[in-house]
């Protein structure tokens, strides 16, 4: 398993050379980009040169000029016209750095109004019909990325998301059976999923499923992990421990060649080092 960083394990903000320059320092040449950093148009242009390090792109990367929630499903044709563009620039820069992989949140049903410190909040749907309709946008748009990053050979990826009670009916692909759905309506094999461990936790516990069976359900299209863990009632970013559930997944055979990324919160750069070597280790 090739073992990679997200930039957002640190709790603080820096630039993206920074960021770089601090994994590297404790031998993390694997990066995930995604948020935790600041990043300049001379920054993104560097990266091609960046021959030493191995990249994958999460979701809300490079970071947009104006900020906005990047929503795949919005009912908004202004948000999807941005969403629609901040993808795309991810599939091109990937291009230019030799990466592979870019994974996406799944849509939500509305427009989130707010931010609750852990999740976006978000207003009601009006009736149940709005999910069968933010599906079928989340799906045509979809199809429509993986049809651009196909002339690349960029593999695009949807991460499941963390259901609450909160936000229950609020986000798509909830279960495994939406998801497998998804993965028939789009048959392309640049089409995979993104397994979260923390969200599918929290996600299980809301909605009563088993973890290892809907993981199993999924298995020819988990392309990559995000690893991290909680207590099941929110999605709190812990590393996981040595005794973790999470090992039964990452134990699988049909996941070897799955790379995985650490993706849980750290006070220091040392806390991360010593996490990210010891489960190097683990997995090796």
């Amino acid at each position: 398993m090739k073992l990679f960083v997200s930039t957002n394990c640190l709790r603080s903000t820096t630039t993206l050379t920074e960021k770089l320059k601090m994994y590297a320092s404790v031998g993390i040449l694997r990066v995930d980009l995604g948020a935790g950093v600041t990043v300049s148009e001379s920054e993104l242009t560097q990266l091609g040169d960046s021959s030493n390090y191995e990249f994958q792109i999460h979701n809300y990367f490079p970071p947009p000029p104006t900020d906005f929630v990047l929503n795949l499903a919005s009912p908004n044709s202004g948000v999807v016209q941005l969403s629609k563009q901040m993808t795309t620039n991810a599939v091109d820069l990937l291009s230019t750095i030799n990466g592979t992989i870019y994974s996406v949140h799944p849509g939500f049903v509305t427009d989130p109004t707010g931010f609750n410190g852990i999740n976006f909040t978000f207003p009601a749907p009006k009736s149940p019909r709005d999910q069968v309709t933010a599906m079928n946008r989340f799906t045509t748009n979809l199809r429509s990325l993986v049809a651009y990053a196909e002339k690349t050979k960029i593999q695009v990826i949807v991460e499941n998301q963390v259901i609450d009670h909160q936000l229950k009916g609020k986000i798509l692909l909830e279960t495994a059976t939406e998801f497998f759905n998804l993965f028939q309506s789009i048959p392309s094999s640049n089409l995979g999923m993104l397994l979260d461990t923390g969200h599918l936790n929290v996600t299980s516990h809301t909605l009563g499923f088993d973890r290892i069976k809907f993981v199993e359900s999924l298995l020819p299209f988990i392309k990559s992990i995000h690893l991290h863990d909680n207590d099941g009632s929110a999605d709190y970013h812990l590393p996981i421990a040595p005794n973790s559930w999470i090992f039964e997944i990452l134990q699988h055979p049909l996941l070897q060649s799955v790379p995985v990324v650490i993706e849980a919160k750290f006070e220091s750069l040392v806390h991360l080092s010593e996490h990210f070597h010891w489960l190097e280790e683990k997995l090796s």
